[in-house]
């Protein structure tokens, strides 16, 4: 697998748990602690995250890494009981 290829699959990713718990751009990337920016470029397969970025957005998630970066065919379950993470057990 190529990087564009896994860059194109955490964005498309990004994208669908933004979506299933219904939050913006700017209220994910703010939640994550980084620029909106940022995160788009993220969304659209156009960064090189560094592993640190990664454990961020799956800190904020609350999904693992593998789900991340592998195809989604389902959602995760945390992401189908997604909290905020202040709000987490």
């Amino acid at each position: 697998m190529t990087y564009e290829e896994v860059s194109t699959i955490i964005g498309e990713n990004l994208k669908k748990f933004r979506a299933a718990i219904h939050l913006s751009q700017l209220a994910t990337a703010t939640g994550i602690g980084m620029a909106e920016a940022h995160y788009r470029s993220l969304e659209h397969g156009e960064s090189n995250p560094e592993l640190k970025t990664l454990c961020k957005v799956c800190w904020y998630f609350g999904i693992e890494l593998k789900d991340l970066v592998s195809l989604c065919k389902e959602l995760p379950s945390a992401i189908l009981h997604w909290k905020e993470p202040d709000q987490r057990e």
